[in-house]
Order: structure tokens, then C-alpha cells, then sequence
């Protein structure tokens, strides 16, 4: 709030709207995705010189079967042509992403504040439905930025991590038994929710269950995201943590 973001306003308008009738929600989304056609149109240079090309104007959109006609981007497009796709708007000011490069390569790419702000409390009403909203005590096995970091930079992640009742495990950390560690954690921070990487959350509790350490904690919800998770992964997981999974996709984090 201090920093009038938008983030609480977008999440409440979420929660009003995600139960509407299909038809209701369809009447608020075509006109929504032609707004945002029409600002890419007139602002990002990229848009509109691809779009001319192949004759596609904005004004031409009465109806969602329109948009079949327009074309669809991929991640080369997007890092061929990253600086033209910014928006030429004055006053708008950007954040650079980057996706977690599970896929090969980071995708870097922008998005405004306004954009991060509906990014944001689309991410909170997504893990209220997974019992992980903000206020529970979470903790995340995932990664940290590599490198030597300021003694700021490190005190101003550590406050914000407290603010948000989170801890993390580094799940970059190679020197010793990352599931050990991991369990201990568990073990002694207790958390509500479990919020971590597919994979390494996969292989400790593969090892844990070989190892069979005592759990003395059980969360009441994990969830997972950045890479894929399949049935046997779950099935695992569950298995060992002794609570439900939920899957979602990958938040990129700030370059």
C-alpha cells in the first residue's frame, strides 16, 4: 500500500468475478484482450509493424473468432525483438523478467507496474486455492540469486522473506544432504505450506523415503511449479510430506 500498488484491488476483483457464468466472464474478456491490442497497436513498434505487414488493424475486431486471424509469438520472436516489443508510452516504466530457464535458456522479457500488480494478485488468489495465501508460514525450496551478494541486498531480501512468514532453502546448494537439510527445516520451522521447485522436492522425498528420517511436521498443502510434475512425482511427494499437491506454473523472477 505504501507504494500505491494496485495488487489488493486487482486480487478482489478476481475473487468477485472467477465464479461469474461462463457467458459473463466471456462479455468482460473479449473487450479486455481488444484493449489490449489496440494500447500494443499504437505503442510498441513491434506490434504494428508486424501487424501491418499482414494487414491485421485492431478496429477490424468485432468478435473473439476474429482473433484466430492474428499470430502467435514464440520465445524466439520474443528475444529477437524484446526492445521493440516495449511500450513507446510515455511515463511507462518497466520491470525486467526472466523465467526460470527449465526449459534450456532464460526467457527475459518486461512488463510494467501495473502488469506486475495484476501478475501478483493473480499469484495470491491462485495459492488461496491451494490453502497458500499470503499470511501462511511458508517455505520455499528454490533457488536464490547466484553471486556475491551486497550486505543490502541480502538484509532487504531477509526482511521482505520475514514479512511474508517465509524461509528459504536454497535448492541450488550442492554441499551436503539437501534432504536431510530439507527435513530439518520442515522439522524445526514448521510450516503451514511447502512451496518449491518439481524436481528437487521430487529427489528428497525419494531419498527420504529411502533413508526413512521421522517427519515431525506435515504441512497442509505443497505447492510446485517450474517444472512439469508427473502422477509418479506426486504420488511421491505425497507420500513422504503427507499432504495434497498442487501444481502451477512457473513466476518469473525479476533479472
Amino acid at each position: 500500500m505504501l507504494k500505491r500498488r494496485k495488487t489488493f484491488r486487482y486480487w478482489a476483483h478476481l475473487e468477485r468475478t472467477q465464479f461469474l457464468p461462463a457467458a459473463a466472464i466471456a462479455e468482460m474478456r473479449f473487450p479486455a484482450l481488444r484493449r489490449l491490442i489496440e494500447h500494443a497497436y499504437a505503442n510498441c513498434p513491434f506490434y504494428r509493424e508486424s501487424w501491418d505487414e499482414l494487414g491485421l488493424q485492431p478496429g477490424r475486431l468485432n468478435s473473439p473468432a476474429d482473433i484466430m486471424n492474428w499470430p502467435v509469438i514464440d520465445r524466439k520472436t520474443i528475444r529477437g525483438a524484446r526492445l521493440d516489443m516495449r511500450s513507446q508510452l510515455p511515463g511507462t516504466r518497466l520491470i525486467s523478467k526472466s523465467t526460470g530457464g527449465s526449459s534450456g535458456v532464460p526467457l527475459q522479457f518486461d512488463i510494467d507496474f501495473d502488469s506486475s500488480d495484476r501478475r501478483t494478485a493473480a499469484w495470491h488468489r491462485g495459492y488461496g486455492w491451494a490453502g497458500a495465501a499470503p499470511g501462511t508460514k511458508q517455505l520455499y525450496l528454490w533457488g536464490v540469486p547466484l553471486g556475491q551478494r551486497s550486505i543490502r541486498a541480502r538484509l532487504k531480501e531477509n526482511l521482505y522473506q520475514r514479512l511474508h512468514r517465509r524461509r528459504v532453502c536454497n535448492s541450488f546448494d550442492t554441499q551436503g544432504d539437501l534432504a536431510v537439510r530439507f527435513a530439518s527445516e520442515v522439522s524445526q520451522y514448521q510450516p503451514d505450506v511447502i512451496v518449491a521447485y518439481t524436481n528437487p522436492l521430487y529427489e528428497a522425498a525419494r531419498q527420504l523415503e529411502q533413508t526413512a528420517p521421522r517427519l515431525d511436521h506435515r504441512p497442509r498443502a505443497i505447492v510446485v511449479g517450474a517444472e512439469k510434475l508427473h502422477d509418479f512425482q506426486r504420488e511421491q511427494i505425497e507420500r513422504v510430506f503427507g499432504a495434497p499437491v498442487f501444481e502451477t506454473t512457473a513466476r518469473a523472477s525479476s533479472c
